[in-house]
């Protein structure tokens, strides 16, 4: 995967810089495990202008997509703990990979949450060739055509790929995941026609839904989403099991002193509160949400509990 690096200068006045950053002219990195587009990459890029400002000091965004996200955290395990170098990852890597994968990129233990950034919810998409303006008729179109059931997944072993097992199983079909690797390549099939559906962040879809050149059918989220008002969720469908919402949270090496992390962890919360960057997340679909530290690991052990449930259910597991 081609790595693509943004250097991105501060591009407002700084406010109060913390004392761990004080005029520190160390580029700060942040590494994102999907390609430029997707909607980790627009959650870092977002943040990381104001970062720079906040923090006095360049900011730099890495693309390392692979392995489902696996590459960013394994460059992580080689760098330096002076509080540089942090990862936006999705929650499923960090809770449903270290249960799915015999070999890790990463070392779990290695890891130090620091604080989140936002919730997204999933949407269920189907290309217009499907010919299904409902769920129950993408799933009923599938259970006709078992050959084409097929529904496209940014990685293995993350919620997308997890709410395509449970809407397989619930609605009794053999309907086969598509991975791709990130979103923006996902959603091009979709839009070609080349797979008829597919699960992932709803940023993805939402314009092209508007558009009519796909339709969303359903999201995950508890209510509906203010994006797509006329889209019904997993729930009142009748698939309470499928109701998620996911975060995205930076973490760090093992090791990073905590006044480093404790000094980012406050730059992010007073970036994420600026009322043109809530706005901007906000309209993209992605939830200012900001929770730190123990909080993060805490809700790890939940979602790991969810989904090791799920996997002993299904019996999947990834060889490699």
């Amino acid at each position: 995967m081609t790595s693509r690096r943004n250097l991105l200068l501060a591009g407002v006045a700084a406010t109060t810089v913390p004392a761990a950053f004080a005029r520190d002219a160390r580029p700060m990195t942040l590494i994102v495990g999907f390609p430029p587009g997707g909607s980790p990459d627009f959650v870092a890029r977002t943040l990381a202008e104001r970062l720079a400002g906040r923090l006095d000091r360049p900011v730099i965004v890495e693309n390392r997509g692979g392995a489902g996200g696996q590459i960013a955290l394994g460059a992580l395990m080689t760098a330096s703990t002076d509080g540089s170098t942090y990862v936006l990852t999705p929650e499923t890597i960090l809770t449903s990979t270290p249960l799915l994968y015999p070999k890790l990129a990463f070392d779990p233990s290695e890891l130090e949450p620091v604080v989140t950034a936002c919730k997204v919810e999933q949407g269920v998409a189907a290309a217009l060739s499907a010919s299904a303006r409902t769920l129950d008729e993408l799933l009923a179109w599938m259970k006709a055509n078992p050959a084409k059931a097929l529904y496209g997944i940014p990685a293995p072993g993350t919620t997308p790929h997890f709410l395509g097992m449970l809407l397989s199983r619930a609605a009794g079909i053999p309907a086969q995941s598509v991975l791709y690797r990130g979103g923006p390549p996902m959603v091009a099939d979709v839009l070609g026609g080349q797979i008829p559906s597919a699960i992932n962040v709803l940023s993805n879809f939402v314009e092209h839904h508007r558009a009519g050149r796909l339709r969303v059918l359903a999201t995950s989220g508890g209510t509906r989403s203010p994006l797509l008002q006329d889209v019904p969720t997993l729930t009142e469908l009748g698939y309470r099991q499928a109701q998620v919402d996911d975060w995205y949270a930076f973490v760090t090496r093992r090791g990073t002193p905590r006044a480093e992390r404790e000094a980012f962890a406050a730059a992010v919360r007073e970036v994420i509160e600026h009322r043109e960057v809530r706005a901007r997340l906000i309209a993209s679909g992605h939830n200012p949400f900001v929770i730190e530290g123990g909080e993060i690991a805490s809700g790890i052990g939940v979602a790991r509990k969810r989904w090791s449930a799920l996997i002993e259910q299904t019996g999947y597991r990834i060889d490699s």
